[in-house]
């Protein structure tokens, strides 16, 4: 949001602490990547959607990507500072070939696509295929269903391969609360103990907020909500 395509490598050489040799083998995590598909199969105003995957395809591929951000004073600044010292105008830019991109997001309305899409195949044979659950029609997914969904085909053929991530079962959230580093309970004992009170979680209560929880399904956020209720 409020930035360019460019800005998510330049992000990466600033989180490698300005070593464009380390950058170039990093990782681009993108989240929501379905918030980007076409409108028709999302609700709300279409803000060019699809210029958005056409501007990804690039970096996705392969492209160099200047590293100073074009109109920014500080980069004039030091370029002009540079050239004075040097005589020479240096470029700097990141090619993207090595660099892992992941792009992840909720799909909802996929399975149905995918549901519908394997019903024309399995005509005779719908009682047999509508038992099967979500997961189960998303474990099937191909390209095809991700470009019935809004994505463009080539955007699509950046990405090689698709993983479906298994929903969070009630034991995972409870090994969640469990971490010692797990902010949702950490932040709650820090906020009683500014009124003198020592806070603490019996392995029961931690299993009986993982149970609320899950019953959300809404993955780990619904620990967060669930935490602020129970106190």
């Amino acid at each position: 949001m409020g930035g360019d395509i460019e800005d998510l490598i330049r992000d990466l050489v600033q989180e490698a602490d300005g070593d464009l040799e380390r950058a170039q083998y990093g990782i681009v995590y993108i989240d929501e990547i379905d918030k980007i598909a076409s409108s028709h199969h999302i609700s709300g105003p279409d803000v060019s959607r699809a210029g958005v995957q056409r501007a990804l395809l690039k970096p996705l591929e392969e492209t160099e990507v200047d590293i100073r951000i074009p109109h920014d004073p500080i980069s004039q600044i030091q370029a002009i500072e540079r050239y004075r010292k040097t005589g020479k105008r240096e470029k700097q830019s990141l090619n993207t070939r090595s660099i892992l991109f992941i792009v992840s997001g909720a799909f909802g309305g996929l399975s149905d696509i995918i549901r519908d899409r394997l019903r024309k195949k399995s005509i005779g044979f719908g009682a047999e295929i509508d038992t099967q659950d979500e997961m189960e029609w998303l474990r099937q997914v191909k390209p095809q269903d991700l470009v019935e969904y809004g994505f463009e085909s080539e955007f699509v053929g950046r990405i090689p391969v698709i993983s479906i991530l298994e929903e969070l079962s009630e034991q995972n959230l409870f090994e969640i609360l469990c971490n010692p580093n797990n902010p949702i309970i950490m932040s709650k004992k820090q906020d009683f103990r500014a009124y003198g009170i020592d806070l603490k979680f019996e392995e029961d209560a931690l299993r009986l907020l993982a149970r609320l929880a899950y019953q959300e399904h809404t993955g780990a956020r619904a620990l967060v909500s669930v935490v602020e209720r129970v106190l």
